[in-house]
Order: structure tokens, then sequence, then C-alpha cells
């Protein structure tokens, strides 16, 4: 459950916590953060919403936006979002808005920022794809109706701030993923690093990544987390065998086959999140035990739960 902080007219916490979605009284507020992230030739990163989200589905955004949750200052809730949403980890500790403008429900922080992406992992419940766009191709975006519906004013200021320069910031990258380069698409082939948690990429130089190859984490012991990308097709066999620190995994709607041992020796692994609805699992081809060397575990669906 999502808690806002409340604000008054002065942008001073009032003290008061409300529920996501409870209509604010005259005289209250909340923080929203906007983060365009523009690359070195000058277009913005923007992203598709799902079709299931309830505000704009199916409309293109800015590259992240979100309201800052309870506790959150706005750099905080920046930061956040942008890796929820993207995968992108920048660190926003000396990053500052460079405007803020003011809303009939709050204040809107927007974080203006150059930055290679390099890898990009996209948050199954809220994106559904990225592109970088010129100005001109927003603008015409919004003129169809394919855009979140700001003022194209907006979307020229944004892009002039860019041009006048604005921070120019490195991304984390999870380092000690290795890919096989398979023509058009990458399959990821082992791991070489030691972070706890791996973010595994939905494109690498440019080229999806779509399978997670045999063994390509077996017998990382030390692996607590691993995020799978939007786009991801194939997880190979034994891909996560022997991961026996791995407690949680969300299993991508874009997912195919899953093959045998997948996840053998995996003893702490209880629950599986599944981003699409049950009927489309079964669709998923498993060969014969893919689950074999599980403990007892919960596959959460979008509809309903199927256990073991």
């Amino acid at each position: 459950m999502e808690y806002w902080d409340i604000y008054d007219s002065r942008r001073r916490k009032t003290g008061k916590t409300v529920q996501r979605g409870t209509p604010l009284l005259p005289g209250e507020y909340h923080l929203v953060v906007h983060i365009c992230l523009f690359g070195s030739d000058g277009r913005m990163l923007i992203q598709r919403r799902q079709p299931f989200k309830a505000g704009f589905p199916g409309l293109w955004d800015l590259s992240a936006t979100g309201s800052a949750v309870a506790g959150e200052d706005s750099a905080q809730a920046a930061q956040r979002e942008l890796s929820e949403e993207l995968g992108v980890r920048i660190d926003f500790a000396d990053i500052r808005p460079y405007i803020t403008f003011y809303r009939e429900y709050g204040f809107v922080d927007v974080y203006v920022l150059t930055a290679d992406p390099g890898v990009l992992c996209l948050q199954e419940e809220e994106v559904i794809e990225v592109r970088f766009a010129t100005e001109e191709e927003i603008c015409a975006l919004i003129d169809a109706g394919d855009f979140v519906p700001f003022e194209r004013a907006y979307i020229s200021l944004l892009f002039s701030m860019c041009r006048r320069g604005n921070a120019t910031v490195t991304v984390a990258q999870t380092p000690g993923i290795l890919y096989c380069d398979e023509g058009d698409v990458l399959t990821v082939t082992g791991f070489s690093g030691s972070d706890k948690t791996v973010v595994i990429p939905s494109f690498f130089d440019g080229k999806p990544v779509r399978t997670i190859g045999e063994g390509a984490f077996a017998g990382c012991t030390d692996l607590c987390g691993v995020f799978l990308p939007h786009g991801l097709q194939v997880i190979g066999k034994r891909a996560f065998a022997g991961c026996t620190g791995l407690r949680s995994l969300i299993l991508p709607g874009t997912l195919e086959h899953i093959g045998e041992s997948a996840f053998s020796g995996c003893c702490a692994l209880t629950e599986f999140r599944y981003a699409a609805v049950a009927a489309r699992w079964e669709t998923v081809r498993k060969e014969s035990g893919w689950d074999e060397g599980l403990p007892m575990y919960l596959l959460v669906c979008r509809d309903r739960s199927i256990g073991k």
C-alpha cells in the first residue's frame, strides 16, 4: 500500500499522510517528480505506459514520472522511479531539480539529465516499451493523442533546458554479466560479478536480451535477487541451479519457455510473481521438471495464485 506525505501551500510537510488515490482536501498537496533523460544526441528517452494502467493507458510519457511516497524527499523519489521503471540507476544525492512548478494537486520537481542509459530493465507492471524521440516527434505524438497530454510548450521547455546544459551523469550498471551475440539478439551466458542483486537489462549495446542461457547463474550462492527484463523469452536449463540465496523472482509476461531444472537447488525460492494472467502462464512451454528441486512455492499471477 502506497502512502503520500501531505504538504501545505508553502511546501512544508503537515505531518499527515494519505493513501494513494485518496482525494486531497483544499490546501493539501503532494510531491510529484518528472525525470527527463536525454541521450548525447539531444533526443529524450520516452516510455509507453502499459495498456492496463489506470492513468493514461497505452500512451507515451516522459522518461519516468511518479509521486514521492511517505518519507521520501524529491531526489529519493526521482532515483527510485527511474530505477523501478527503467532499471536505470543514478545517484541523485547531488542532483537538484532543474525547475519546480505548481499544479492544483501539488508540486512537480523536474529533473533534466544527460546520460547514456546503456542497459534498461523495464518494469513489467508499468512500461511496455521505450524509445528515444526528438522534440518534433513527441509533439506529433501529443497532436495524435498518443502521448500523455502535456502542453507542447512544456515539451519545448524541456528540450530547451537540455540544449542550455544540464547535469551529465553516469549510470551504474551491474558488472560481470556475460553475453553471447546471436545476431539481432543477446543471450546471457554467465555471471562473473560479486553483486548480490543483479539487474539483467532489456537491451545491451542496442540489442534486446531474449535468453538466459543454460547454467548462466548456476552456483551463484551469494545471489539474493535477480531482476528479469521485459522482453525475456527463454530461461534455459539449470539457469539458476544452486542459487541458494535466491528468495523470490518476478517472471516477465513475455516469457515463452523454461528449461529443465532451471531452479534446481534454490532452497529459499518460495515465491514467483508472474506479470501476466494465469491463462497466459499455461501457454508457457515448461520442460518436464522445470521446478525440480524447488520447495513448496507460490506462483502469483495477475488474476490468481497457483501453488505447488
